[in-house]
């Protein structure tokens, strides 16, 4: 926690530097000893902790559409046990420690003269956004459960009987990329992939993929099973490399070929993949370096 350390800069900067720096100083300080930033701040602070784990895998690189929606479940889960199990009332405990460390008066905002000042900040503020966070997360994440859910009609241990309406859903929307002539011949292939996979007990998209590819008779399910595992969670791999693509090509090397700035934007993410010194030296060897000048 920085905040005591922050707040003793401030007050030096005030006290000691010019009237500018000292009058900035003093804003900052008044912003940062008023009760409603504490009570916001220590409110973010307990909500981040639960959102931690579903930040973390959201930037993973191989986090996938399923997996994301159930983790975002959890969490939205967790958020609502938030405002049943009297969270906020250990948060005011501790906003009445800090009130009293830091020297804040407890004062009470003027629209809320007739109402008690921990139910005021409980119900304008602390519920308000754990609403707000779950509408967010809501929109965000869970909206797309219907479609991963229609892709369990693969998977006979997570869906026991087949839905013929997440079959359809399926079939509907991948259409383009399937080569069914129609639902009905579609449908027919999906029951006996399922009797297929049912023999082998599994129960997760990946390892039916790796068997669904061991042969040829099951085409659309294995299309559909590629798309169920590379349907993206979040944008983060295409930002990863517009980053890259940013560092690696700055304003100096403007000029860089295709080939060559995809070369070593590929270097650049791909770290774990070993290359030779000696392999780069005989490639440079190979190359002709002589410039013509005019």
């Amino acid at each position: 926690d920085l905040e005591d350390a922050v707040i003793l800069s401030l007050e030096r900067m005030e006290d000691q530097l010019d009237a500018k720096t000292s009058s900035e100083a003093g804003i900052l300080l008044c912003a940062i000893k008023n009760i409603s930033f504490q009570i916001a701040l220590l409110i973010l602070q307990s909500t981040q902790f639960n959102l931690m784990p579903l930040s973390r895998a959201l930037q993973a690189k191989n986090m996938n559409l399923a997996d994301g929606v159930e983790l975002a479940e959890t969490t939205v889960d967790k958020l609502y046990h938030m405002l049943e199990d009297n969270t906020f009332d250990e948060i005011y405990k501790e906003i009445i420690a800090k009130t009293d460390r830091l020297k804040i008066a407890m004062t009470t905002p003027r629209n809320a003269k007739q109402m008690d000042l921990k139910r005021y900040y409980e119900e304008f503020l602390f519920k308000k956004y754990i609403e707000e966070l779950k509408l967010h997360i809501t929109e965000r994440f869970m909206n797309h459960s219907k479609l991963f859910t229609s892709f369990y009609c693969l998977l006979p241990h997570k869906q026991p009987k087949l839905d013929k309406d997440n079959a359809l859903q399926l079939y509907s929307k991948y259409t383009s990329i399937l080569s069914a002539t129609n639902f009905r011949s579609f449908l027919v292939e999906v029951e006996l992939w399922r009797d297929h996979v049912k023999k082998s007990g599994i129960d997760e998209a990946r390892p039916a993929l790796d068997l669904c590819g061991k042969t040829n008779a099951f085409p659309n399910v294995y299309t559909l099973l590629i798309t169920l595992i590379n349907l993206p969670i979040t944008s983060a791999d295409a930002e990863r490399a517009f980053a890259t693509l940013r560092r690696v090509k700055s304003y100096l090397r403007n000029a860089m070929a295709e080939q060559r700035l995809t070369g070593l934007c590929l270097l650049y993410i791909h770290r774990d993949i070993d290359i030779s010194n000696h392999a780069v030296l005989d490639e440079f060897c190979r190359t002709s370096r002589r410039i013509l000048l005019s």
